[in-house]
């Protein structure tokens, strides 16, 4: 029995009804292309969220450091790794969330595609030792902030690692104690 093929007659032409192997080839191709493009849009957009994240930080480092200036308390940075996030305090007889100040210094998460690591902390000796004072804690001692700005403008030596997938982002202070975002290559 010899396979039939469908004909398909519209206003007196004659057509033949599927898809060539090219046609199929053609969309198959297209498709392809289309994913492809989406992937690696996802890539960028985690570079730029790593990147969005470490200014972010920077900023509101050096608006604390101004914050410590101006009013003459220290104010410090406690960063949480693991629970991706990091919030502020200010130091008066004990460290103190600064959430009290004002909502820009509100614990802040970082988003899951980013990964946070600090690579350098050292405090700042102020000559003090303070205690961090938290109403709802059992703790005695609870931990030190890992960056502290003097009101003196000198903020404590440390490198935050914002990273996409491609790419991270370094977070530091300079020689001049200006906080600086610095790109380096996941390859590295």
């Amino acid at each position: 029995m010899k396979p039939t093929r469908h004909n398909l007659q519209v206003n007196g032409v004659c057509h033949t009804a599927g898809f060539t192997y090219i046609e199929l080839l053609a969309v198959v191709s297209i498709i392809g292309l289309i994913v492809t493009l989406v992937v690696t849009r996802i890539d960028t957009d985690q570079d730029r969220i790593a990147f969005l994240e470490a200014r972010r930080f920077a900023q509101l480092v050096e608006m604390a450091r101004d914050e410590s200036i101006i009013n003459g308390v220290p104010m410090g940075v406690f960063i949480d790794v693991a629970g991706k996030s990091y919030g502020f305090a200010y130091f008066t007889d004990g460290w103190y969330p600064a959430t009290t100040r004002g909502t820009e210094f509100r614990t802040r998460n970082i988003p899951d595609t980013v990964v946070m690591e600090i690579l350098l902390s050292s405090t700042v000796d102020s000559g003090q030792d303070p205690e961090i004072v938290d109403p709802g804690s059992d703790s005695s001692k609870p931990p030190q902030p890992q960056v502290v700005m003097e009101p003196s403008g000198l903020v404590s030596e440390f490198v935050m690692k914002f990273a996409g997938s491609a790419v991270s982002y370094l977070v530091n202070p300079d020689l001049d104690q200006d906080i600086v975002v610095s790109r380096k290559s996941n390859s590295d």
